[in-house]
């Protein structure tokens, strides 16, 4: 069920948005079969420690994070995933790997894949792992107030077939 908090936000904010309910899945490709949607169009939020201060990336669910990026871009060299626990501090009611991208209402700062802006809608958790939220892409943007970077590379079984099909044609 959607984070109460967050529905109350939008609902208060006159922000349209649309809950998509599935079936119980834990993996970015198994939540978009089950919601029926493409796995390229669903976010993850990945929770970063940087500097020490916890940060919210939302991506799409298909790629990885790539943290060296994110450092050049940010300037420093203390970026980190966030731990399991440290996650779990932070949002004690959702579903773990189930977490918001809406950093606002924990007082997070919000990184957004420069991929994912220039879709026309956002698609992510609600903090359960049977719910999506899929809202218009700029008030996502408007209400979060998320930093535009590149913050994810294809994953290493993307990257693998490349490079696998690149040396033999």
């Amino acid at each position: 069920m959607i984070v109460k908090r967050l529905q109350n936000f939008l609902d208060q904010q006159g922000i349209k948005y649309q809950i998509i309910r599935h079936s119980k899945a834990y993996t970015g490709q198994e939540v978009a079969e089950a919601a029926q949607i493409s796995g390229k169009l669903l976010a993850k939020t990945v929770i970063l420690q940087i500097q020490g201060k916890p940060m919210l990336a939302v991506l799409p669910a298909a790629m990885e994070v790539n943290l060296e990026a994110i450092a050049g871009d940010l300037e420093t060299n203390d970026v980190q995933l966030a731990t399991e626990k440290e996650c779990s501090d932070i949002f004690p009611h959702c579903e773990v790997g189930a977490w918001p991208p809406f950093g606002m209402l924990w007082d997070l700062p919000v990184l957004l894949d420069k991929s994912l802006a220039q879709q026309k809608h956002l698609i992510g958790y609600t903090g359960d792992l049977k719910e999506l939220i899929r809202m218009e892409m700029k008030d996502f943007s408007r209400i979060t107030e998320a930093r535009v970077i590149p913050l994810a590379s294809a994953t290493r079984g993307d990257a693998i077939l490349k490079k696998l099909f690149s040396t033999t044609l």
